[in-house]
């Protein structure tokens, strides 16, 4: 199932990262949405990036209630989003 995180605006694709290389474990993903889209600037084109839910990085897991209390090792701001009791 897919979770939502809060992070600090702007760091979206650093805490990805860091929850990617330091935290999850096997058969866990996290991941940013990202759109690319081609821009023209004068004559020349360039592809640029941006992500489409800023504040916001996703976790696919099995276990959140696992991964919620591995994520205080980050040691940034980060937030497991919850309706009432359920994340």
């Amino acid at each position: 199932m897919w979770y939502v995180i809060q992070v600090q605006t702007g760091r979206e694709l650093e805490m990805a990262e860091k929850c990617r290389n330091r935290i999850a474990q096997p058969g866990e993903d996290v991941f940013v949405i990202i759109e690319k889209k081609m821009h023209q600037i004068g004559r020349e084109w360039e592809l640029r990036q941006n992500v489409i839910f800023k504040s916001y990085i996703f976790v696919e897991t099995a276990d959140i209630e696992s991964f919620r209390l591995r994520l205080g090792k980050i040691g940034a701001m980060t937030k497991v989003l919850s309706i009432g009791e359920e994340m």
